[in-house]
């Protein structure tokens, strides 16, 4: 590793809280560790080796850390032996990047040999952690077929783990072992428990329909000779798992449960039975039959076990979320609305609660599919054992745990029935309004959350719930001192409050209302509500909550943080200010003044760990939004200071453009124009920059880009009239609002329709006959577009505040200089391959949003400067070179080559950048872009030597 000392250049390789090092420095730290004759540093450097190869996860580091870790494995105690096998464990996805797999097997492989039982045990354990990549050591296979007929316990139970490891991976193994351990579970001599463990093994021979068959017939011949509940549970959940594996037999395993479902007496087989039963549902709903749903159906109606019914249900829950709900009988005598007749208004909250999920998703398919039931509605009929149910459940006792999930489950039926229909909206939202004031305080979160998600389907919805929200916040704020769930439920209500508010004459009492709750809550909680109003358009009140908390921080950036708030919330509130008499024209320049301060604080409240590119970027974009919107206003303004000079006429004749008879007006909105389409693409680019983002935040960055859009096409629509823009040409709201977003969400609702009425206008602007000149009414119709777009309230996306999804590349190019810094050298006749090696990198919710199908690498050179001596030679080759690759990431990791020519000498400069392709084929250029220098140079000294000796043959 010493030669490569340089090699690992990482982009954002440092960890929160971790110190800053090179790959070769945290090896050699750890080297040292395991060299101590200490046992505690020894076993503090083998934990710490997963998060290396976490953070370093390139194969030379990989490959020398497991060789070190294998030698450490041959001569160290068993003690240390069991911490390498627990990092094999937590390691699996790298070890496909050990270089020398068999140098390392053999170091690991050496002990099997040992005397003690408990070393060979953690050998077998350590090989089968590492069987992915060993999987087919005839050796290793021999080892664990003899270790399998070991008389010491430990040994036995460490073959049988290595068994089910290697069985898993390897096709030939599952073959040879499937007869030894179908006589093991045979004999006589084995014990029960190990043959519980033996049939686990079972579990992982689904290679081929040929082992599987055989396995399946072994199993089900076992079933009827030992009688044990543990046994037939265990059996039944291998051939579950077989089933659920290799496909082909899952409808024979549902026959089989459902057998033993309705036959066997056994309370826990049948409990058990329903648990395979849900497997199979989730695996191949498609597979099931007809008659398997009746079965389901009649055993809950049947038994008389709650529990055993509510699993049974849960079976039915899963089968009718899927392609299977069609198997159902929907009729209004059929058995299955039968079950949910008696179950909806049960006394036990899970019943009902289960019961109610499964007719929801009937109610859905049914009012997805058009299924006419004479008599009966399936949606009014969920409406109401929903509200049966929150009633008992929000005036009971409460704090159970069943009643938690019962209540989670019924408020999560309700947001998907409003999800499908959104006409229900109105009476979930009256159903569950009307509990917030009368139910317990553990009940108000989960609604008050429900509420939120409702409000956010379809505007207009809280509106009639804001009388009652105003009297339960005044009542909460009554209490000097609040609690932390009746703090996080004053907050909800501040967020419902934003919601219901569509009226804005109204907001100086909602403002005074909400400054009131604030003083009830800790700094925390004020600035939730704050958050929350912004990104509902509520500037004037999260104005006043910034202003109160940006001097009550314990650092600069917060401080910087929350003044860029306090300047973002100011500048809306400016051009709010114009509907009350303030100049369109004063509001923009203020509003102006207050993004810069804004981006001005947002630069100063970066810091290494929080970077705020995307929040600089988004509100950057903003201001010079406002400021091509006060350009527009300086423009329009010409046709009054600068009139059409007398020769426009001619100018305009000489120009063929007869637009120019208006005079500096047009040149001036045409500038407009192009500035506006401008910042339309530098929305475009932002897009393509947040990964991470979630839909909302998208569909946000698309509205304002087509915002912008929309500004120039209305400018252009004036102005380049003759230029090929045919006056018939309509623009629909399909055309214009091309936004990737199925339904309207409350945070995008003003921009929206701001567009929507901007497109009717546009459509209005133009030339009456065949007089084309610009004129007031025309001018007066552009800024009609321009107060619309401009006055509507920025709501502030998601991920401005808050990213739930974290992904990152790092790149790690070879060669790299012997000095940062330094220029690598190299011939200009010859080539230089550059390796490029990443790894992606998640958050703690990977793939929320969408996730890293493919990684393409961009790597470009261009010539800085040529050599002194070359510099008065005419170049004829290639300056630059460009190329390519896409890769496709195995466990997040990553590698390219490329193979560069310099043949120019001088100095070039390279570039290296990364761009993310997700499972839809869009490409993101997320970054990371990395640069290396290289200098070429001629061989003078092998030119003299040719030149002598070409003089010498002649």
């Amino acid at each position: 590793m010493t030669s490569n000392s340089n090699r690992f250049s990482i982009v954002n390789g440092s960890g929160i809280g971790e110190q800053d090092q090179d790959a070769n420095s945290a090896l050699t730290e750890l080297d040292k560790g395991l060299r101590s004759v200490k046992v505690g540093e020894q076993c503090e450097a083998i934990v710490r080796f997963p998060r290396l190869f976490e953070r370093y996860p390139f194969p030379i580091l990989i490959n020398s850390a497991c060789l070190k870790l294998g030698d450490v494995f041959r001569y160290g105690s068993n003690f240390l032996r069991v911490l390498i096998f627990k990092v094999m464990q937590q390691s699996q996805k790298h070890l496909d990047k050990i270089l020398n797999i068999d140098e390392f097997v053999r170091r690991i492989y050496s002990v099997i040999h040992s005397n003690d039982p408990v070393a060979r045990a953690m050998t077998l354990r350590t090989l089968g952690s590492i069987a992915s990549v060993v999987a087919e050591k005839k050796d290793i296979h021999h080892s664990i077929r003899n270790s399998l007929d070991s008389h010491d316990a430990v040994e036995l139970e460490a073959a049988i783990y290595a068994s089910g490891r290697f069985a898993a991976q390897s096709k030939i193994f599952a073959s040879n072992i499937c007869p030894k351990i179908g006589d093991m579970i045979q004999g006589l001599a084995t014990p029960v428990e190990i043959k519980l463990k033996l049939l686990i093994v079972f579990q992982q021979m689904h290679h081929d329909a040929q082992t599987t068959s055989m396995i399946r017939n072994l199993c089900i011949e076992l079933l009827p000779s030992y009688s044990c509940w543990l046994f037939t549970v265990a059996t039944l959940h291998t051939l579950t798992q077989l089933a659920a594996d290799s496909i082909i037999d899952i409808s024979e395993q549902v026959e089989l449960l459902l057998k033993y479902l309705h036959e066997d007496p056994r309370q826990d087989v049948k409990f058990h039975a329903l648990q395979d039963l849900m497997q199979l549902a989730e695996k191949g709903s498609h597979l099931w039959l007809p008659k398997h749903l009746e079965k389901v159906v009649e055993f809950a109606l049947e038994t008389p076990y709650l529990e055993l019914k509510c699993k049974a249900i849960k079976v039915l829950v899963i089968l009718s979320s899927s392609y299977a709900v069609d198997k159902f009988e929907i009729s209004p005598d059929c058995k299955v609305l039968q079950l949910c007749e008696e179950c909806i208004y049960h006394i036990n909250a899970e019943l009902a609660s289960v019961s109610i999920e499964f007719l929801t998703y009937l109610a859905i398919y049914v009012y997805q599919e058009d299924v006419i039931l004479e008599g009966i509605d399936l949606s009014q009929e969920v409406s109401s054992a929903i509200e049966s149910l929150l009633l008992i459940i929000s005036s009971g006792n409460g704090g159970s745990q069943s009643d938690d999930k019962a209540l989670q489950r019924c408020l999560r039926c309700s947001v998907k029935l409003c999800e499908v229909n959104p006409d229900l909206c109105t009476q979930f939202v009256d159903t569950i309004g009307s509990l917030i004031g009368n139910c317990i305080d553990d009940c108000v979160i989960p609604i008050c959350e429900t509420l939120c998600a409702l409000g956010n389907k379809r505007a207009g919805v809280m509106m009639y719930l804001q009388p009652e929200l105003v009297n339960i916040i005044t009542q909460y704020t009554k209490p000097s001192k609040l609690n932390n769930k009746k703090t996080q439920a004053l907050v909800m209500m501040c967020t419902l409050l934003f919601q219901a508010s569509v009226d804005y004459s109204r907001k100086g009492q909602e403002s005074q209302l909400i400054m009131k709750a604030i003083n009830s809550c800790d700094l925390w909680s004020a600035y939730r509500v704050a958050r929350q109003a912004t990104r509902y358009g509520h500037h004037e009140v999260a104005a006043q909550i910034f202003s109160l908390l940006c001097n009550r921080v314990s650092s600069e950036h917060f401080h910087f943080w929350l003044m860029s708030l306090w300047e973002i919330s100011e500048a809306e509130n400016c051009l709010q200010r114009c509907k009350t008499g303030t100049s369109f024209h004063e509001s923009l320049s203020q509003a102006i003044t207050h993004y810069s301060k804004a981006v001005s604080g947002l630069k100063a409240a970066t810091s290494p760990l929080h970077s705020l590119l995307f929040q600089c970027e988004y509100i950057k974009l903003r201001s010079e939004v406002l400021q091509a919107h006060l350009q527009l206003l300086d423009s329009s303004s010409c046709i009054k200071t600068s009139p059409p000079p007398a020769i426009a006429a001619a100018v305009a004749i000489a120009a063929r453009d007869e637009l120019q008879k208006s005079g500096r007006v047009v040149t001036q909105l045409r500038k407009c124009a192009k500035e506006f389409r401008g910042l339309a693409e530098q929305y475009g680019v932002i897009y393509q920059s947040v990964f991470d983002a979630d839909p909302k935040t998208l569909s946000n960055i698309q509205i304002l880009q087509q915002s912008c859009l929309l500004s120039a096409q209305a400018i252009e629509r004036l102005v380049q009239h003759n230029h090929g823009l045919s006056l018939s040409t309509g623009l629909t709201n399909e055309d214009i609002l091309n936004i990737e977003c199925t339904q309207q969400t409350l945070e995008n609702q003003k921009i929206l329709d701001a567009c929507r009425r901007s497109s009717v206008y546009i459509r209005e602007i133009g030339f009456q006959g065949d007089y084309r000149i610009i004129g007031r009414k025309e001018i007066d119709n552009l800024l009609r577009v321009s107060h619309e777009l401009a006055l509507v309230p920025l709501c502030l996306p998601r991920l401005f505040f808050q990213t739930l999804q974290s992904t990152s590349i790092k790149l790690a190019i070879s060669p790299q200089p012997k000095v940062a810094g330094d220029p690598i050298y190299i011939l200009n006749t010859a080539h230089l391959a550059i390796k490029v090696e990443g790894v992606v990198q998640h958050g703690t919710q990977p793939g929320l949003y969408r996730k890293v199908s493919k990684v393409t690498l961009f790597v470009s050179s261009v010539l800085q400067s040529r050599s002194i001596a070359t510099s008065d030679i005419k170049v004829t080759q290639e300056t630059s070179n460009s190329m390519t690759q896409t890769v496709t990431p195995h466990n997040d990791y990553f590698q390219a080559q490329f193979l560069l020519a310099f043949s120019v000498p001088g100095l070039h400069l390279v570039t290296v950048e990364a761009t993310v392709i997700d499972e839809t084929e869009a490409q993101w250029k997320t970054g990371p872009k990395m640069t290396l220098t290289i200098k070429s140079h001629d061989d003078n000294s092998n030119q003299k030597a040719s030149r002598s000796t070409f003089g010498t043959r002649f």
